[in-house]
């Protein structure tokens, strides 16, 4: 995280705390991130962690560009809310 001037992590003008008021009620993960998710640990915990963080918030989350079922299913099994299957 980037912090200008003497804004601090958790302070009142922090980046952090001006998004969390911004309007949205959605969080659309990019197929980059989706690409092979189910042979890829690593990647697998990242977008796991994305869901949990989104949910917790209450945000939708969308997986762009599922390619495969078994990529669909792992989705689901993380608890995508809704993936773009072009199957």
């Amino acid at each position: 995280m980037k912090l200008n001037g003497d804004s601090q992590l958790g302070g009142p003008d922090s980046q952090k705390k001006r998004n969390m008021r911004l309007p949205i009620d959605e969080i659309k993960i990019d197929r980059k991130f989706i690409r092979n998710i189910d042979q890829h640990e690593k990647q697998s915990l990242l977008v796991k962690s994305i869901f949990e963080i989104a949910h917790g918030l209450n945000l939708n989350v969308v997986a762009e560009g599922v390619e495969t079922t078994s990529e669909k299913a792992l989705l689901i099994q993380m608890g995508c809310d809704d993936s773009r299957l072009p199957l």
